[in-house]
């Protein structure tokens, strides 16, 4: 078995990559290798640090998104184009809100 040290320098391997660094091939060959000798259960291990540290890429990534767009709100609703639009919207919509629909 091998021990969880090769894995986690494995995962650090992967990081590298993760972080936009360019990996050169013959890495992702060594990487596989050493997966093919890996039990089972540290394969599993593998898959869930993995897919851990991928979830939290993603939601790091989801949480700037929504930061950048937040932040960009207020300059949005002070545009004078968007604003012609979001009133263009109100007026087309000002019908449908007299049909009753707002009681229910």
């Amino acid at each position: 078995m091998l021990h969880k040290s090769i894995l986690l320098e494995a995962l650090q391997i992967l990081d590298f990559h993760r972080k936009g660094e360019i990996m050169p091939s013959p890495v992702l060959s060594q990487i596989e290798k050493v997966i093919d000798h890996l039990s089972r259960e540290e394969r599993l291990w593998l898959i869930e640090q993995l897919a851990r540290r991928l979830q939290e890429d993603l939601m790091k990534s989801d949480t700037v998104e929504r930061a950048v767009f937040e932040s960009q709100l207020p300059e949005m609703a002070a545009d004078p184009e968007i604003r012609a639009e979001l009133q263009k919207i109100d007026r087309e919509f000002a019908v449908t809100e007299a049909d009753g629909l707002e009681r229910i």
